[in-house]
């Protein structure tokens, strides 16, 4: 469940035209359509160079055993697409 949380905002996340990825909020959570109380997702973002970002999303569960758990995703995006990461 954990991944495919990942890969759907990863998709949401890549899919933002430059203008809304600006104006996402590092340090902010995310929800999928499909909530789970029990699941939080966080993203980060940070700038790597103009026109460019590092996103982290990462996903935090307890377990059945009552351990905590992580899984995370680190992407660059670009305004020009993949082509403008050199």
């Amino acid at each position: 469940m954990a991944s495919s949380w990942l890969s759907s905002e990863l998709e949401h996340m890549r899919s933002l035209n430059w203008v809304k990825l600006q104006a996402v909020e590092n340090e902010s959570e995310f929800q999928t359509q499909n909530p789970d109380l029990r699941i939080r997702g966080v993203r980060r973002i940070s700038e790597r160079k103009i026109d460019q970002y590092i996103v982290q999303l990462e996903v935090q569960w307890t377990s059945a055993h009552g351990n905590d758990r992580n899984l995370s995703i680190v992407t660059f995006l670009s305004r020009g697409g993949l082509g403008r990461l050199s």
